[in-house]
């Protein structure tokens, strides 16, 4: 699993060390990372998109005059979805993600 840090205090960081001139406090940069590298990760999870979904099930409609299309439903959801739709119950195709 990943791990993320906070973007916006790394930057803090990195703008006061820039805006001193200096390490800000930092006595070389082997201390910088040691700080930056022992930050807690957030607990997040990558976002499973619709169209890579293992719960996304593709119909086929034609209508009477129609050009025939094609729709996508979550078969956990049942709800219709756009590629680009999440939910909390996303699950990769591949496995990576329950």
């Amino acid at each position: 699993m990943a791990e993320y840090i906070r973007r916006d205090i790394v930057l803090d960081i990195i703008n006061t060390m820039n805006d001193t001139g200096g390490f800000a406090g930092y006595a070389d940069y082997s201390t910088l990372f040691d700080e930056i590298d022992t930050m807690p990760a957030s607990d997040v999870q990558p976002v499973v998109r619709c169209k890579d979904c293992k719960h996304r099930k593709e119909h086929h409609y034609e209508e009477d005059g129609e050009k025939p299309y094609i729709k996508y439903e979550c078969k956990f959801t049942k709800y219709s979805m756009s590629d680009d739709g999440f939910c909390s119950f996303g699950a990769r195709m591949d496995g990576d993600a329950e």
